[in-house]
């Protein structure tokens, strides 16, 4: 391909991202570039698709909010069942979790989140992805700890969260010391600032990676490794488990948007999770986003497709 025919595909590709960014919904300005389409797939609206109004039949009222299962009949739409959600996690103690949003905050010494069965990798490469906003202060707090007990004989673990300033990122491959002991990453930490970060295992080397946008990502860390060590039995949201639950983290913590995967991209922990309350045996569509509620015709929201 000629240079010229290589600057003419370019210039399609750019037009047709565009596109595909205004018929979602977003704005492209006129002469955005692709340095500018991260911010403009940013005003995508979110929340789903077309509004529809849909006979409730499932003979229970329905209240603002709830997910729904929907059907389709011969160009009319029918709500058949609610849709419950499944919590995957504990709570210890009272940190707060906004219902709506799935935020996490309040993380104290008594009060965070624990996973049951622990994550535990072994020698599978693995990424947790998550989204933080961090506090006034950017001092030594733990985000994610999965560790091999309790006590101070206990912490070595994988560990993620912020040391002085920087993202820290550790791991244990034997149980009793640490992998590496080479300090934070190199990235200042801003304080009150929204994140996305991804961390985790290749196979060779632990990595994590920062985002302002949750679409362009920076590492920050890579340090060559070998696998985890394959007996971790704890792992917590929030605090620091050593010889005591410490270090706590003073920021808040989407859990809409934190996720662990293990091996080629299998999804093996999210926060939620959803699923019908009574039956599976409905053919449709979830939604969610009700407007309005009662035990006849009721307003909500399609998927987008």
């Amino acid at each position: 391909m000629t240079i010229a025919q290589q600057i003419s595909a370019l210039q399609q590709d750019k037009t047709d991202i565009a596109t595909a960014i205004t018929n979602k919904g977003g704005t492209v300005n006129s002469g955005d570039g692709f340095d500018d389409f991260a911010t403009d797939i940013a005003t995508i609206p979110a929340g789903g698709g077309d509004t529809i109004t849909a006979t409730n039949t499932t003979g229970s009222a329905i209240s603002e909010g709830d997910k729904v299962w929907l059907e389709e009949s011969s160009g009319s739409w029918n709500i058949v069942n609610f849709i419950t959600e499944i919590q995957n996690f504990n709570i210890v103690g009272s940190p707060s979790i906004d219902s709506t949003t799935k935020v996490a905050s309040g993380f104290s010494p008594t009060d965070y989140i624990q996973l049951s069965p622990p994550f535990n990798p072994s020698s599978s490469h693995w990424e947790i992805r998550t989204k933080i906003t961090t506090p006034n202060d950017v001092g030594y707090q733990i985000i994610f700890q999965s560790c091999v007990g309790t006590g101070y004989a206990g912490r070595y673990s994988i560990l993620f969260g912020l040391h002085s300033g920087h993202f820290t990122l550790n791991s244990t491959y034997n149980g009793s010391s640490w992998m590496f002991n080479s300090g934070p990453g190199s990235y200042n930490v801003q304080t009150n600032t929204t994140y996305w970060i991804k961390f985790g295992w290749d196979g060779s080397y632990y990595y994590l990676k920062y985002s302002l946008d949750g679409v362009n990502y920076t590492t920050d860390i890579n340090r060559s490794g070998s696998a985890t060590y394959s007996n971790l039995i704890y792992t917590y949201i929030g605090i620091y488990s050593s010889d005591t639950m410490q270090s706590q983290f003073f920021g808040t913590i989407d859990l809409s948007e934190t996720s662990i995967i293990i091996g080629d991209d299998t999804q093996w922990w999210s926060p939620y999770t959803y699923d019908m309350i009574s039956s599976d045996a409905y053919t449709g569509v979830a939604a969610e986003n009700i407007a309005s509620g009662s035990t006849g015709d009721v307003n909500t929201v399609l998927p987008s497709s």
